[in-house]
């Protein structure tokens, strides 16, 4: 395509012109409304850069510009071999589609290569996904793989030469039928690890996160001698056993994620499976949080 820079092969090592994501994605620090897709298993921005896929043929064959690369800048790799999909020669096979999915602030752009063949692999079958977040979140997701050739590419990311990811998987066979997520680490909104002395007087169940958000044990609930890591709390398991934490605006999240060390000391409480609870009568009694 006119739009690549470096060496080429249309349709089996190509790019796309730049295609609107359809939201704000920031990769790295910076933020991007456009992105290229490459044929050979890449999303880049700002980057017009393709080249051919096959270093050597083998068996087993090796690809061209691994990580890090100077003219790799600002892209993402499912998985580095070298895909023809249709219309790229004898032997090619399957194709790249992509879509802008979801509604503000949840949106995805999604990029597939489904029923892919590897160039010069006989009865290869790829079949990879990416997904952008508009939270700046990213995924890989392999499906069928039948890697023919054995050919071991890379999966991974670059920001710079200096700045880059590469996932040690021995095959892309390892992933089949699984999916990388790549996050950016964000602090908790609350974060209680139970390892206080005493928790007889209000606010005294510790809120470590910094944002204040301090609870208050109720009914059966006391200080262990000894937790997984440090010391931790012991619920009676009696009605009304629950820290409570006050109402604030912090936790007025349309979507959360919780976590929690919990050991049942008895068969009977296994059926109680509550471990956070908002606005609740059933847990909170008498009075919601």
């Amino acid at each position: 395509a006119p739009e690549c820079t470096g060496g080429y092969a249309a349709i089996d090592d190509d790019i796309t012109q730049e295609l609107p994501i359809g939201f704000n994605f920031t990769f790295g620090a910076t933020t991007y409304s456009q992105l290229r897709i490459m044929s050979n298993g890449r999303l880049q921005f700002s980057n017009p850069y393709c080249y051919f896929g096959t270093q050597t043929v083998g068996p087993p064959p090796t690809y061209t510009v691994p990580y890090p690369n100077g003219n790799l800048n600002n892209t993402m790799r499912v998985y580095g071999a070298d895909f023809c999909p249709a219309g790229g020669g004898a032997g090619c096979s399957g194709r790249v589609t992509y879509a802008s999915l979801g509604v503000a602030p949840y949106r995805y752009f999604v990029v597939t290569w489904s029923q892919m063949k590897e160039w010069n692999s006989g009865t290869s079958l790829f079949n990879v996904q990416m997904i952008l977040y508009e939270n700046g979140d990213f995924v890989y997701q392999y499906k069928d793989v039948a890697n023919v050739s054995q050919g071991d590419g890379q999966t991974g990311y670059q920001l710079t030469s200096g700045d880059y990811l590469v996932i040690d998987s021995t095959t892309i066979n390892s992933l089949a039928y699984s999916a990388l997520r790549f996050f950016k680490p964000t602090p908790p909104i609350a974060e209680y690890r139970f390892d206080e002395c005493s928790v007889s007087a209000s606010n005294s169940v510790i809120d470590s996160s910094g944002n204040n958000l301090n609870g208050t044990a109720n009914g059966g609930v006391t200080a262990a001698a000894g937790g997984i890591v440090c010391t931790g709390l012991k619920f009676s398991g009696a009605g009304g056993t629950y820290v409570a934490v006050p109402n604030n605006a912090l936790l007025n999240q349309p979507y959360v994620s919780v976590a929690a060390w919990a050991r049942h000391t008895t068969a009977a409480f296994k059926t109680w499976e509550a471990i956070l609870a908002k606005g609740c009568l059933l847990y909170t009694s008498p009075s919601p949080r």
